[in-house]
């Protein structure tokens, strides 16, 4: 006998319960030694997402057990929560905790627990921390802060900014070295050439959306770690110009010579490196900390040398000219 009901209202054995059961889609894909990492949602264990880990010979496990949830707050989106390196100890995990926001650092061979990198503020949304990149050598981590300086949901600032290792900003604010200012209201973590002697993120201002108005900046990275001559390289503020996803070319390094690509039509010389700009394509959604694409466009894989970078790395190699 069939059943009539009104449009919306009859039963369906496909209930939200189901739905949300079935919701195991990974996220923010990297690499780590000889291993592929990943964040995946746990929904019978309050939503939150853990950092799971397949070995060369198909094994998985999740490393970070509950209540750990692996996830940013930045700009609300979120975007890139964790990075990892391979030590002598085995892989360094560096990650957002989503209930407190605070970096952690953890070395998932040897079972200890996760050590809090960042502290904590009361001010606010307090801190928050997205895009890491880890700088082993300098012993810091590399990623954007976004700290609120008062109760309003604008009264914030965002920078780049480096964190030690070694958790001695756990409880010192100071401890945190910003590498650039705080102009720009928007900005996406920094990205390392190859020889690691320069640096690339994308800034942007309210009230544009990235695809209005953006800037690929640059930076050449000092001995101690600092940003020295930062200047934009290509793109604008306009409604001209489209969001900018910055590469440059590591395939001239014998001659210095630099290509910086994004998707805007322009070319731009600086500081005596030729720039030339070429369409580009990027994954996700533009306004997720470390994607950078028009939305609707399919992901594509990760083109990062450095480990945990997955997604959002714009050094990549260009062909000769």
């Amino acid at each position: 006998m069939v059943t009539t009901a009104p449009y919306g209202a009859w039963t369906s054995p496909v209930d939200a319960r189901t739905v949300a059961a079935h919701d195991g889609r990974p996220a923010f894909v990297g690499v780590v030694g000889d291993d592929v990492w990943w964040t995946e949602p746990r929904p019978a264990e309050g939503g939150r997402r853990t950092l799971v880990r397949r070995r060369p010979d198909g094994a998985e496990e999740s490393v970070l057990p509950a209540p750990w949830n692996v996830r940013s707050r930045v700009l609300e989106y979120g975007g890139q929560p964790w990075a990892g390196t391979d030590t002598e100890r085995g892989p360094l995990i560096v990650f957002s905790n989503f209930d407190d926001q605070r970096l952690y650092a953890c070395t998932p061979d040897d079972d200890t627990a996760p050590r809090p990198l960042t502290p904590r503020s009361a001010v606010g949304g307090g801190l928050r921390w997205v895009d890491p990149v880890l700088r082993r050598d300098l012993g810091e981590v590399w990623c954007v802060l976004e700290e609120f300086t008062g109760e309003g949901p604008t009264e914030v600032r965002r920078v780049l900014a480096a964190v030690p290792l070694d958790g001695s900003a756990a409880e010192d604010r100071t401890r945190v070295r910003e590498l650039s200012d705080d102009r720009h209201r928007f900005v996406t973590g920094p990205r390392l050439s190859p020889d690691g002697r320069r640096a690339a993120w994308i800034a942007w201002d309210h009230p544009r959306m990235p695809w209005d108005g953006t800037l690929a900046m640059v930076a050449r990275v000092g001995a101690e770690g600092t940003f020295e001559d930062v200047r934009p390289v290509v793109g604008d503020l306009g409604s001209a110009a489209p969001g900018v996803a910055p590469t440059v070319s590591p395939s001239r390094r014998s001659s210095g010579r630099r290509t910086a690509r994004c998707s805007s039509s322009r070319t731009a010389a600086a500081g005596g490196n030729s720039s030339a700009s070429t369409p580009t394509r990027r994954p996700t959604a533009w306004w997720r900390a470390g994607r950078c694409a028009r939305p609707g466009r399919r992901s594509s894989a990760a083109r990062c040398g450095t480990s945990g970078s997955a997604g959002s790395c714009p050094w990549t190699t260009a062909p000769s000219r």
